[in-house]
């Protein structure tokens, strides 16, 4: 288990006896921190420094080239289920998109893929599609849906849907799992000229 704290560290602890494993020390207050799928590598996000770190959680210490500058209005950070992607959302309302390679004595490369406008964003999930990936991003009062493809020349990124506080209020939408609209909510969404159809 790994937690995080504002006094610039991550606590590595053993899940079935509490016992604390590593203490690993940031640059500065460290807001989120959360497991790459493949389970060789830990991110921790700092948005005090505009920063994040890759970590190796089996031996408390950084991977190579583990720090990655970030935009100083970045409030939020998500990693895709790959685990190689990593999406950023800030307060001027830009989104982007890092893509990233790591493993057993392999280099951390980050790499920009992808800048977009997208609003406003405190929070960014994923779903893994058959052949995309979906994002959602909720703002002050607004959700979006986003449909993001690679293509020969880059990522794509196109909105599906979005809806704003005073528009519509969603009582049924799984936001962490990005499954979508019941039947009842996608109506409601067509009579507002929302885009796109319902995730299945």
């Amino acid at each position: 288990i790994a937690s995080c704290s504002q006094d610039k560290t991550v606590r590595i602890w053993n899940a079935y006896t509490g016992e604390e494993l590593f203490i690993l020390k940031h640059f500065g207050d460290i807001d989120q921190v959360f497991y790459n799928p493949n389970g060789q590598e830990l991110i921790s996000v700092s948005i005090a420094s505009s920063t994040l770190f890759s970590w190796d959680p089996q031996s408390g210490r950084s991977l190579p080239q583990p720090y990655k500058s970030i935009d100083p209005d970045v409030v939020c950070c998500s990693l895709s289920p790959s685990g190689k992607l990593i999406a950023t959302g800030a307060e001027n309302g830009q989104l982007q998109l890092w893509y990233r390679t790591v493993g057993n004595g392999i280099e951390v490369n980050w790499i920009e893929v992808l800048r977009s406008m997208t609003g406003l964003t405190y929070s960014i999930g994923w779903r893994q599609g058959f052949e995309c990936m979906y994002l959602s991003t909720v703002g002050l009062g607004t959700l979006r849906v986003w449909k993001l493809e690679e293509k020969k020349d880059g990522y794509v990124l196109q909105l599906l849907w979005g809806i704003g506080l005073k528009e519509l209020s969603l009582v049924n939408a799984n936001l962490e799992g990005i499954v979508g609209l019941n039947p009842v909510d996608f109506e409601l969404m067509k009579q507002h000229g929302a885009m796109g159809t319902p995730l299945e």
